[in-house]
């Protein structure tokens, strides 16, 4: 069965010769038939990384402003 993260929805079929279906759109499942279930990303709900996200982006921002002056000199 699935999986609590599964994207349900989303699951595919890979057949052997390199054809995909989506599950549910007449795909059948067929022996050498790989099947995909992707998984639901993790959203971050706690408000205390917010500051610590945004302070990592800006120290980013200022490495690249200042890698890319000093390769203009």
């Amino acid at each position: 069965g699935f999986g609590q993260r599964a994207k349900k929805i989303h699951t595919i079929v890979i057949y052997m010769n390199g054809k995909v279906a989506k599950v549910g759109h007449n795909a059948k499942v067929m022996p050498g038939c790989e099947i995909v279930v992707p998984t639901k990303t993790n959203k971050p709900t706690d408000p205390q990384k917010v500051p610590m996200i945004m302070a990592a982006v800006s120290t980013l921002s200022t490495i690249g402003a200042i890698i890319i002056s000093a390769l203009r000199r």
